[in-house]
């Protein structure tokens, strides 16, 4: 089974990695998952996939649908 550990911050770096994961629910509907602490399992036992898309990266970010329906990224920011 494959397991997402967390990845810890160095003293060098500001940015936190985070699991971005993606997946159809039975409806069709698209299911978003975020994710910035603890383990996530990307397989179950049988190593079935759990996620149809997944990244690791910042958590500066999340993912939306706009009203067009299109999936797009919304970075954080302090500005």
């Amino acid at each position: 089974m494959a397991n997402i550990r967390r990845i810890t911050v160095g003293q060098s770096l500001s940015s936190v990695t985070a699991f971005h994961g993606f997946n159809v629910a039975a409806n069709g509907d698209l299911q978003y998952t975020k994710m910035d602490t603890g383990n996530i399992d990307v397989q179950d036992p049988n190593q079935t996939d759990q996620y149809v898309m997944y990244e690791i990266s910042t958590r500066d970010y999340v993912w939306k649908i706009n009203s067009d329906g299109e999936l797009i990224v919304e970075y954080e920011t302090d500005d």
